[in-house]
């Protein structure tokens, strides 16, 4: 796991990167006020923390020793969009 700033990091599978940031876990409200937990794509669920979860963004292939700027930009906008 690599520290990319901005509290975004990546995790790393050989020459693949998958940048992802520390999210609270989507649900929804039923009738009864119980929160219901949401499966989405991208989001994996803290087994510490039942409201926290970590945001996978996108899979790049990283072929530099430096994680290319525009693969960070297209991370924290989609960080930023979350979080609309």
């Amino acid at each position: 796991v690599n520290d990319l700033g901005a509290e975004l990091w990546e995790l790393k599978a050989g020459t693949l990167r998958v940048p992802f940031f520390g999210a609270e876990c989507p649900g929804e409200h039923t009738a009864s006020g119980a929160r219901r937990r949401l499966v989405l794509p991208g989001i994996v669920r803290s087994p510490a923390s039942s409201d926290r979860a970590a945001r996978f963004t996108h899979v790049f292939e990283k072929r530099t020793q430096r994680t290319p700027r525009w693969e960070i930009d297209k991370a924290l906008a989609i960080k930023r969009q979350d979080r609309r």
